[in-house]
């Protein structure tokens, strides 16, 4: 296993680019760092095989320990674990299911995860959407910070189970506060209140991705979801060909909304959480 180097763009985005939907949130790392000469992106390293010519598997590995697997055979992947852990600690991975259980593997990291689910991706492509965009979704405004900050966490702490503002609430802040000043959050509000928020922080050439689709408990099974990510993705679909998210598979409510808007079913993956 080798880190990749900024030489390595074309071929990492030709290998990335052959399953465009599935690999969103890679290509759009990859994109972010299209401007440096020094490393592929500054937020982390994209590891592969020492070879030449395509590439057959990669890792992602951010600094705060994310690792996204891609391979076109996952029994490839079972060579990168010794390498993973040397540059980071992984405490998160997320990618396709058969993939990301070989580095799991590979990992051999003696430990019982947190968190291990069967998550699906679902696309979404424009003569899919079956439900009228609402006019009322807008991208939130500096003036909406504080609000948007305390249901991002509070969706974060109901998915994963840990609550961010106990973590680094700095840190937290800040990464919502970006969101908002590149109008990748939307939201809707309903009498002054906010009943529908998500975000769109992951977008590249390829597409954009969905994610952190929250309806506070006291608004729901009154539509306002439905309504809301008809036209987030209504907007989205003006301007990527394809807008991609990832559910729970046993969030049976969550897939009943996205299948209703139109969403597609695609790649499974997997989630685990250290």
């Amino acid at each position: 296993m080798i880190r990749l180097r900024p030489a390595d763009r074309r071929r990492l985005h030709t290998f990335l680019a052959s399953e465009p939907a599935t690999n969103i949130f890679l290509l759009s790392v990859l994109e972010r760092g299209a401007k440096r000469s020094d490393c592929l992106t500054p937020d982390g390293v994209f590891c592969g095989h020492p070879v030449q010519g395509p590439l057959e598997a990669v890792v992602y590995a951010s600094h705060s320990g994310l690792c996204i697997p891609f391979a076109k055979e996952a029994a490839q992947l079972e060579r990168f674990g010794r390498g993973i852990s040397a540059l980071v600690r992984p405490r998160l991975l997320v990618g396709p299911r058969e993939a990301t259980d070989r580095l799991w593997k590979a990992l051999n990291m003696q430990v019982t995860p947190r968190l291990y689910r069967d998550h699906r991706l679902f696309t979404l492509r424009p003569s899919d959407l079956l439900v009228s965009g609402e006019p009322a979704v807008r991208t939130a405004l500096p003036r909406d910070l504080d609000r948007v900050v305390i249901l991002a966490a509070e969706m974060q702490l109901e998915e994963l189970g840990v609550d961010p503002l106990t973590v680094d609430a700095s840190l937290f802040r800040r990464r919502i506060s970006t969101l908002v000043s590149d109008d990748l959050l939307y939201l809707m509000q309903e009498g002054g209140e906010l009943v529908f928020q998500a975000s769109a922080s992951s977008y590249c050439v390829e597409g954009a991705q969905v994610e952190a689709v929250y309806t506070p408990p006291q608004w729901r099974g009154r539509g306002y979801a439905t309504r809301g990510l008809a036209g987030m993705s209504s907007a989205l679909l003006a301007r990527y060909p394809v807008v991609t998210l990832h559910v729970f598979e046993e969030n049976e409510r969550a897939v009943a909304l996205y299948r209703r808007l139109g969403y597609q079913a695609d790649t499974p993956f997997r989630l685990i959480s250290l």
